[in-house]
């Protein structure tokens, strides 16, 4: 029985395969890995794809692999168990079509770009009407293309004059839209931004008390703030920013699902750091809690937020410099297997700057998601 000839998307179909490695947390590069992904989304989703479909999507390239309608909605059911292919067809198919009205695309040049554009002529009021139009574009099947697309761009923006960097956080960090995309999506470990500094404190005025992420929000100002002064504010200053991030989001508080994933790893990140400033015997202390915490909320997290805890304890650890033989205690507890001893360093900036897909290096050499 021949298989239906619906329409699939060659571009869209690669978004799928990048969103569904992002999601479970693997790589497929080889027919093991096609086995783990099946065995992985049976356990962690409930979602019955053999390794042979796997296989057919990840490895046999170049061949005209037709998958059926059911295969796919069972595929859209990994990223959210309620999402169709025809519905996250059509929702990726509309965001390129806004992306692409905004020259938002990754492909596109900064210089040549709308976005660009406007910026270099002040022009405020139309890009905040273009944010607000592509705000509303943001659903729970589309939101990726659009905050990579946008923050990417907006980095690069940023990158080009600091002058733009400047006027982005004066006229946008309060939007919502440029909140998730540049600040939060696109957070810079390595703060590379000249300006950085007054954009998280114009992103702190930018939050709504009153919102339901106003808990995330300010963690996340509390603890980059934190990570961007570490090397060269006083220890007075850092204790007292430390203080006021573990009365407010330590723990016992981060630990009851009211902080999202990438905000439970930056505190465990500025936790890591912290123990440089106040001395190497807080050290083990501070690990063995690390260790605890993360041993009971693990099941609780899927594939993908362990993963960016993981990157965010790894930053930490990184920070200070620590032993290799932390690291590979972290990873023990995750039951990953991301680091290799013989190659320590070089495995380690892989995992940090070109396998974690929230970094611009990786971005910006892959593609978006």
């Amino acid at each position: 029985m021949p298989k239906p000839r619906h329409i699939i998307d060659p571009q869209i179909l690669q978004r799928l395969k990048s969103e569904i490695s992002h999601r479970v947390g693997i790589e497929v590069r080889n027919r093991p890995d096609c086995v783990r992904m099946s065995v992985e989304i049976k356990q962690k989703f409930g979602v019955n794809i053999s390794d042979s479909t796997f296989k057919r999507l990840y490895l046999d390239l170049g061949v005209d692999n037709h998958f059926y309608l059911d295969t796919l909605d069972k595929l859209c059911s990994v990223i959210d168990k309620d999402l169709k292919w025809n519905d996250y067809h059509n929702a990726i198919s509309n965001a390129r079509l806004n992306l692409k009205d905004l020259d938002l695309e990754l492909g596109v040049k900064t210089a040549n770009s709308l976005l660009f554009i406007n910026f270099e002529n002040s022009h405020w009021k139309t890009l905040r009407v273009y944010f607000d139009r592509l705000q509303t574009e943001v659903n729970e099947s589309n939101f990726n293309i659009i905050y990579i697309s946008l923050g990417t761009q907006l980095h690069r923006i940023a990158r080009t004059d600091s002058k733009f960097e400047l006027n982005l956080y004066k006229h946008f960090s309060d939007h919502l839209l440029v909140r998730n995309s540049f600040f939060e999506r696109l957070a810079d470990p390595n703060f590379t931004l000249p300006n950085y500094e007054k954009g998280l404190e114009l992103y702190r005025r930018g939050t709504n008390l009153g919102s339901h992420s106003a808990a995330n929000d300010i963690c996340f100002k509390l603890c980059m703030t934190y990570l961007n002064r570490q090397n060269k504010a006083s220890f007075k200053e850092l204790n007292t920013m430390y203080s006021e991030i573990m009365a407010n989001f330590g723990l016992d508080f981060i630990g009851t699902d009211k902080i999202y994933s990438y905000n439970v790893g930056r505190v465990l990140c500025v936790m890591l750091a912290h123990t440089k400033v106040v001395g190497s015997v807080n050290f083990e202390n501070v690990f063995a809690e690390i260790i605890q915490f993360i041993a009971v909320w693990l099941r609780r997290w899927d594939s993908f937020e362990q993963r960016v805890v993981l990157f965010y304890c790894f930053q930490g650890l990184s920070s200070i410099e620590a032993h290799e033989n932390y690291f590979f205690q972290i990873e023990k507890v995750f039951c990953t297997s991301y680091l290799s001893r013989d190659r320590f360093k070089e495995s380690l900036n892989l995992f940090l700057y070109e396998k974690e897909p929230n970094s611009l290096i990786w971005i910006e050499r892959n593609g978006t998601l």
